[in-house]
């Protein structure tokens, strides 16, 4: 997880400062924070170099990671991307959830 962070951040700041002041306006507008990095990587309007690669590479780590590994990436829209960030933070609580079971 702390990679996929890490990988996420790293696409983030090659998206530049068009993208960080989508994101301070998005989350200030009630969407969720996941909605708006979900927007912003989907928009290539905020992209000042082509990000296509790099978000195509971390969608596809995140979605091995949550279980998806034989799934394609056909499209970039914001509803996809959303939709796997749910998948990851899914996959995420699960382990938790184990963790703490074994614990207790």
């Amino acid at each position: 997880m702390n990679r996929l962070s890490e990988a996420l951040m790293t696409v983030l700041r090659q998206a530049k400062l068009g993208a960080l002041n989508a994101l301070q306006s998005g989350t200030a507008n009630s969407l969720s924070l996941y909605d708006k990095i979900a927007m912003i990587l989907a928009n290539n309007n905020f992209h000042t170099v082509d990000l296509t690669g790099p978000i195509n590479g971390l969608l596809a780590c995140m979605l091995a990671f949550a279980g998806y590994a034989k799934a394609k990436i056909k499209e970039l829209s914001a509803e996809f991307i959303k939709w796997v960030f749910e998948q990851t933070l899914k996959m995420v609580n699960k382990i938790a959830y184990r963790a703490l079971s074994s614990v207790g």
